[in-house]
């Protein structure tokens, strides 16, 4: 099988010849009997998903590593999306594409007490932001001048 993620949808592709009947187990505890099913992950991961097709009686085994990553999204008000930042939790970057509104402003990277740890102006649509000198934990990303969008972020 094969399989695509957009978001936090991931599209499952059977590539079973000849089968009658199939049993996907995703997991995180789910399962589906669809032939090409879409599945939902709560939190990013690295997920053993394994597929058995069936034909008369007989069945086909295949487990596979399946990687996701979540992006975190930042709506505007008339929900266009402004600003995404992944994969989120991140263990060392953290990528962030935005408007071409939002170029020339700046963004703070700030702990929890809102103290600022990082800041930069954001100079294009698509930019690396280097969390390796953070330790893990919670921090918040603020873009923009005014008002100011948050996104959370999650340091593992």
């Amino acid at each position: 099988f094969n399989y695509s993620t957009a978001g936090i949808e991931t599209s499952f592709q059977n590539l079973s010849a000849n089968s009658s009947s199939y049993q996907w187990s995703f997991g995180d505890g789910n399962n589906s009997i669809d032939e090409n099913p879409n599945h939902n992950y709560a939190t990013a991961g690295d997920y053993n998903v394994t597929l058995i097709s069936t034909h008369c009686g007989i069945s086909d085994t295949i487990t596979r590593p399946v990687s996701i990553e979540l992006t975190t999204l930042v709506e505007t008000k008339n929900n266009e999306v402004e600003v995404k930042v992944y994969p989120n939790p991140t263990k060392h970057n953290i990528i962030m594409k935005v408007d071409q509104e939002l170029v020339g402003s700046s963004y703070v990277v700030s702990d929890v007490a809102g103290k600022t740890l990082l800041s930069e102006k954001i100079n294009a649509q698509d930019s690396v932001i280097e969390l390796n000198s953070l330790s893990p934990g919670v921090y918040f990303l603020s873009l923009g001048n005014s008002p100011q969008q948050k996104v959370r972020i999650v340091k593992e």
